[in-house]
């Protein structure tokens, strides 16, 4: 299973819109029911907020996949050409 780690400010403006856009990520390569996932994953949520303190994440959002940080909204397209490869 591909994992996606991904870290929000609980108050940003942009986390409302980067799950939705995460959700639409994980539909289009082959999670049928993304928001369940999403929901299900609060404890991994737990625990990439302390990986996000011990890494070098120095922003949210902040996406790791395959130890390649994508920061910041903006770098949504970068991460799903990524999840392409």
């Amino acid at each position: 299973m591909l994992n996606i780690d991904y870290y929000f400010t609980p108050t940003s403006p942009w986390t409302y819109l980067a799950h939705e856009r995460c959700t639409q990520i994980a539909k289009r390569h082959g999670v049928a029911d993304a928001p369940a996932a999403i929901v299900q994953g609060k404890a991994i949520f737990e625990r990439n907020t302390q990986d996000a303190v011990a890494r070098p994440v120095f922003g949210a959002p902040a996406y790791v996949l395959r130890d390649e940080l994508f920061w910041g909204q903006d770098r949504l397209d970068f991460l799903e050409r990524a999840l392409a490869k």
